[in-house]
């Protein structure tokens, strides 16, 4: 009664809010729904009635918390992991970086988030030449299907230091 009150009596609409409960035929099964109110105006302009937009929600919400326990699952096994873990995206820019990976480089994942990994970590080969992108094993991993290579290769701290990976 309030909200009805605060929509037909003020006529302010009332936006998303969430129900959850049993319906009548189900009882044992918890249902949500999104409803929206919003004033309706009579001839004389002024709120004569309330309108509602009501969408029931149950298995969106379902499928929000089924993904939400995957991601805490997932940040779980990255955050404990202690195998460095890196992702790139196709322009091989730094997506991810887990804490195994943050004390191996010594690089925040703030640090080179959005940059091209590539320039931080592994611009050198071993003997010390520059190691230009295009060469690059873990660069050309995306376009070359995926392909994953077991080598050793060289890799480099924040501070400069190379360690063997």
């Amino acid at each position: 009664r309030p909200l009805f009150d605060r929509v037909l009596g003020k006529g302010e609409t009332v936006p998303d809010f969430l129900l959850e409960g049993e319906t009548p035929k189900a009882p044992c099964v918890r249902r949500v729904w999104r409803e929206s109110w919003f004033p309706v105006a009579g001839a004389d302009g002024r709120p004569s009635g309330v309108g509602a937009i009501v969408q029931e929600i149950t298995e969106q919400r379902r499928a929000e918390e089924r993904l939400r326990f995957q991601l805490d699952l997932t940040k779980s096994i990255t955050d404990t992991a202690t195998t460095a873990i890196f992702m790139m995206d196709a322009e091989s820019r730094c997506t991810f970086m887990n804490p195994a990976a943050e004390r191996m480089t010594g690089f925040a994942f703030q640090e080179v988030a959005g940059g091209v990994l590539h320039d931080f970590i592994h611009h050198h080969r071993p003997d010390g030449r520059a190691y230009p992108v295009p060469e690059c094993p873990i660069d050309r991993a995306l376009p070359e299907g995926g392909e994953v290579r077991d080598h050793e290769d060289l890799f480099f701290r924040k501070g400069g230091e190379p360690f063997p990976v």
